[in-house]
């Protein structure tokens, strides 16, 4: 399958510590901080919601951008530590992300650089379609990369797996099952039988885990066989 070349970071004009994080895939869709550290979101809208837009062209693309201050999430997820079966809860609504991580920090010395793996499950393969899938998993770490270059590190992708036929793991309702799962499928077969050269795997799921969590990974360090995540 032909990816397209369509994931950008750059940053506004004249506009001196601004950022922008963008995807035209299929529109615009991305994150803008302006100079004063405002942030604003900008997202093609779909056709259903185009009937409650006034004075719309419904053969042109309409779009609708909205500060990330105002969002509402759907579910005001928890994101984590799998250690002993106890999770170490964090704030991880997309507004609390966001003015945790846009803030500049002081650069290293030296530029290192993550490989990143990433899976998407059947469920989210089949609700967004392979390509679609494909992109979100390719935009989701290009907005981890921005984060990350403020520390002279850069995530880079090397591989993006969709399961389109059926799930390799078990998905379960409770997350610490899936990052069980994805843990031991991690180690054995993609760093293992496949000899893939990552530094770290992060599976996408279309799942809605039992309560609060949305993320969750193991402790230890970057680069083991436990290097691994789940989101939803």
């Amino acid at each position: 399958m032909n990816i397209e070349n369509c994931h950008y970071q750059g940053f506004l004009l004249n506009r001196t510590g601004s950022s922008v994080i963008m995807s035209t895939c299929d529109g615009l869709r991305g994150l803008i901080k302006d100079s004063d550290g405002e942030e604003f979101f900008v997202e093609k809208i779909n056709n259903e919601e185009k009937n409650n837009v006034t004075n719309n062209n419904k053969e042109n693309d309409t779009y609708i951008i909205y500060r990330m201050k105002d969002l509402i999430t759907k579910k005001k997820g928890k994101c984590g530590l799998n250690h002993t079966r106890n999770v170490v809860e964090h704030d991880f609504s997309i507004q609390h992300f966001f003015k945790e991580h846009w803030r500049e920090r002081r650069a290293v010395s030296d530029k290192k650089y993550i490989e990143v793996a990433v899976v998407v499950d059947n469920r989210k393969t089949h609700e967004l379609g392979e390509t679609k899938a494909i992109n979100l998993a390719i935009e989701i770490i290009n907005n981890v990369d921005r984060v990350y270059k403020t520390l002279n590190t850069r995530v880079v992708v090397v591989s993006v797996t969709v399961w389109n036929v059926v799930d390799k793991i078990h998905i379960a309702l409770k997350a610490g099952t899936t990052l069980d799962g994805f843990k031991t499928y991690y180690s054995t077969v993609m760093l293992g039988a496949l000899k893939m050269r990552c530094d770290n795997a992060q599976l996408i799921t279309g799942i809605d885990f039992d309560g609060d969590t949305v993320g969750l990974a193991p402790i230890g360090t970057m680069c083991g066989y436990s290097s691994c995540a789940i989101n939803q």
